[in-house]
């Protein structure tokens, strides 16, 4: 077996090497001819052996073919990797490394782990050992099939020990897959890395999910695999042996197969001719140059709602595998991703999200009108920067919209100051309703604020998601004022009660989420203040939904006084009313020093400055406890 030697041990034999050399060299210079001589031949001997040994020994590679607990990357007909790519495209080939995209999914190895190993992890009281042995990771943890997060008095005590094979993101979270067994496919890791809050989590928190007694179970080989890297194929009717031209999505999945171009392209005198004659390169896909409807449908291979049966695949136009519709289509009404006037709610759809958007429909937005996938040179932004959401230079204000729509007093458009939040066209029309990886995000679906929809759908409206303190009513007013809306009938409570309270205390699990997040999101805090949000943050900390819980404590954190506020929302429902008790006990010593008057009913904040607790039970108490399922 060969020995493996790490690149650490290398260059530490380099520096002992170069750290001899000037004494050699003092020998050689100083002693008499036959010591300098025996000196310089000794250190040329040992040099060169150490040199030879390290070139001999070569880290042990299990060809790729011979995996058998894990997708293979395999060099399909017609395609040629993104390494082909590099030589003739360096720039555009340095950005797509630098991107989410390339490290989507990644093998799982020293430079492509972000957790933090050789350490014990303890969630719900269940304990789980992480180690990493040479370039391998691997988890300790109770056998699968008797896991469970849940309270129990007698603990399973078989454990087993499973190498982790894959990792899936490495932008905000890092989700893992352990081998099950050759032949078998990939399994989900039962905790994942929450790379924001650097810290180990249950997998299940991610999603927006009633607490779980049962790890999620997610199968890499029938559903994941699909929009996780490029170009897979299935070889059994069982979904076993899958097979990728490569891990992440690499640049062929959005420019084709590109063998052939790279052979034609070898050729100078074939490039030559294409510049002369001014044609476009017919060997390759370029998303830039298609119309708006077929460049945005390559992003709507990952980016939509995915069809449940066979039905709607028909009615999205997803026929067969290598089809490329110019359009995927509207998706039905899918509960699970969409309110019930057929909103997207769920992260990772934006592309169904864009389809209802009358941009599309009427005009030629897509998703290149607002996003590049390779940053350009003379973009100042440093690539950080740039890889947060893949946005073109300047399209995080007004732009992006002013590309197509003239407005010229835009003070006068929006009724706000023209460098407040509140003139910021993404937020009175692509507001955060979405839900993703345990926090909001922005619709794609652009659209006109309105409290009908509110009322309707259980939707936030843009309004009410700035003005946290401010009722439904007060923003009907104010859009019947402002642009003529007709004032929809509302209840007493919704006409009295800020909005944001109302879905906090009344609203069902996803509605508070968003409201949880809202209250740490810097616009809001700018419309609408800080310190009163902490009573109803604080008693998130319990909510039956650890996503709700965790959001809750991001926002919580940002109120002044509770920075080191100590929590950790992966605990029993029953254990986490003290940490309710504690953030209240610290909000009342630290209120009298908030800007807010004293009195406002509309947050339920009496002349004591306490709430008002009568109508704060009897909105609690008339929670929505519909089961939610949001699980981007």
């Amino acid at each position: 077996m060969d020995l493996v030697v790490d690149s650490e041990i290398i260059l530490a034999a380099a520096i002992f090497a170069l750290a001899l050399l000037p004494v050699a060299w003092h020998v050689w210079k100083t002693a008499s001819l036959p010591v300098g001589m025996v000196t310089c031949a000794l250190y040329l001997v040992t040099t060169a052996s150490m040199a030879w040994a390290l070139m001999s020994y070569r880290p042990e590679v299990v060809p790729e073919a011979e995996h058998d607990n894990r997708p293979i990357q395999v060099n399909e007909p017609g395609f040629a990797s993104s390494k082909a790519c590099k030589s003739c495209h360096p720039g555009q080939y340095a950005m797509w490394y630098a991107s989410y995209h390339r490290s989507m999914t990644q093998l799982v190895a020293p430079n492509t782990v972000v957790g933090g190993f050789d350490r014990d992890v303890e969630l719900y009281g269940i304990t789980f050992h992480l180690e990493r042995r040479g370039d391998e990771y691997w988890i300790d943890m109770p056998a699968p099939a008797s896991l469970q997060f849940e309270p129990s008095e007698t603990k399973t005590t078989r454990r087993v020990q499973r190498r982790l094979i894959m990792s899936t993101g490495s932008h905000h979270l890092q989700e893992y897959w352990y081998a099950s067994g050759p032949g078998r496919p990939p399994n989900f890791s039962p905790i994942a890395y929450d790379i924001a809050e650097d810290k180990w989590i249950p997998s299940p928190d991610v999603f927006l999910v009633p607490q779980r007694s049962r790890p999620v179970r997610a199968n890499w080989n029938v559903r994941c695999f699909t929009c996780h890297a490029t170009h897979t194929q299935a070889h059994s009717r069982s979904g076993k042996n899958r097979t990728i031209t490569e891990f992440g999505i690499s640049c062929e999945e959005c420019h084709g197969a590109g063998e052939e171009h790279v052979r034609k392209n070898r050729n100078p005198t074939y490039r030559m001719l294409r510049r002369l004659q001014g044609e476009s390169d017919s060997t390759i896909v370029h998303p830039a140059r298609l119309s708006s409807e077929r460049a945005s449908a390559i992003c709507g291979h990952c980016h939509r709602v995915s069809p449940r049966n066979r039905e709607e695949m028909l009615a999205m136009s997803l026929a067969l595998p290598g089809d490329e519709p110019d359009s995927f289509g509207l998706p039905p009404l899918n509960p699970t991703m969409m309110y019930s006037d057929g909103m997207v709610r769920s992260g990772g759809r934006e592309y169904s999200a864009m389809l209802s958007t009358p941009c599309v429909q009427a005009g030629d937005m897509s998703c290149l009108s607002c996003h590049v996938m390779h940053k350009p040179p003379d973009d100042p932004r440093p690539v950080e920067e740039w890889t947060d959401d893949q946005l073109k230079h300047g399209m995080r204000r007004n732009s992006a919209c002013l590309q197509c729509h003239e407005i010229r007093d835009v003070a006068d458009h929006t009724h706000h100051a023209p460098e407040s939040s509140g003139s910021n066209c993404y937020n009175c029309h692509m507001p955060h309703t979405s839900y993703a990886l345990r926090k909001a995000i922005r619709t794609h679906q652009i659209n006109i604020p309105t409290v009908e929809a509110t009322t309707q759908t259980g939707r936030p409206n843009a309004c009410n998601q700035c003005h946290l303190d401010k009722t439904l009513g007060w923003t009907a007013d104010h859009l019947r004022t402002w642009y003529g809306m007709e004032r929809p009938p509302l209840s007493q409570d919704e006409e009295s009660i800020a909005a944001s309270i109302l879905w906090l205390l009344r609203g069902h699990a996803g509605q508070r989420a968003l409201a949880a997040w809202t209250m740490g999101w810097d616009a809001a805090t700018e419309a609408s203040e800080t310190g009163w949000k902490t009573p109803y943050l604080a008693m998130l900390l319990a909510d039956p939904y650890p996503a709700v819980r965790a959001i809750a404590y991001r926002s919580l954190r940002k109120i002044h006084g509770f920075e080191d506020f100590e929590y950790n929302a992966a605990e029993w429902n029953d254990e986490l009313q003290s940490d309710v008790d504690r953030a209240l006990s610290l909000w009342q010593k630290l209120r009298k020093n908030t800007s807010r008057p004293v009195s406002d009913n509309a947050i339920l904040i009496n002349e004591a400055g306490t709430l008002q607790g009568g109508t704060f039970e009897r909105l609690f108490s008339e929670r929505d406890d519909q089961k939610i399922n949001w699980l981007e």
